[in-house]
């Protein structure tokens, strides 16, 4: 199983707004991801985090190809 995740903080051009990208690795080392909205902090950011973790924990037990996973 995945070691736990990583996140990145950045300015995103295409939401217009700060984001971050929250990524996970499977076994094999493989990138899944996702990029939320980064809201500051506080329960709206811990809920869509916690939310992304789970979506990409799903797509690697499931065995999808890795990359951007969609909620």
């Amino acid at each position: 199983m995945n070691a736990g995740h990583s996140e990145h903080h950045f300015w995103s051009p295409i939401l217009g707004a700060a984001a971050v990208r929250i990524s996970m690795a499977d076994d094999a080392g493989l990138e899944y991801f996702m990029i939320i909205p980064d809201e500051d902090g506080g329960a709206p950011y811990r809920l869509a985090r916690d939310r992304a973790i789970s979506a990409i924990s799903t797509a690697i037990a499931e065995g999808d190809d890795p990359g951007e996973v969609s909620a």
